[in-house]
């Protein structure tokens, strides 16, 4: 249960990591796996907001970033999106391999 780590994909989570710098973060802990974008393109990166991610992929808890060891969730696929986007452009994110560690991704 593996993804080559292709740039394209780290593209997406250094994505998520620059929207943090804006709101005055710049660092987050994560070991997500990105499976999939459902856009066509990369310009609608902007559409989405990536900062409400859950909490198994970036340790985000009551509005702070802590650390926290997640329940492997093998298997399951959650569904981030921006609320003012359609259903059907969305980015799934594999949460099996989460719990915050020493990877992480800065901004």
């Amino acid at each position: 249960h593996s993804l080559d780590p292709s740039p394209y994909y780290k593209d997406m989570a250094y994505f998520a990591a620059a929207s943090q710098k804006g709101r005055g973060r710049t660092h987050y802990d994560t070991v997500v796996k990105l499976l999939a974008v459902c856009a066509q393109e990369r310009s609608t990166y902007s559409r989405y907001n990536l900062t409400s991610i859950n909490a198994e992929s970036v340790c985000k808890i009551g509005g702070t970033f802590k650390q926290k060891k997640c329940v492997p969730q093998q298997g399951k696929v959650r569904w981030l999106c921006h609320s003012t986007v359609s259903y059907s452009h969305r980015i799934a994110v594999e949460a099996y391999d989460c719990g915050c560690n020493d990877r992480s991704f800065v901004a």
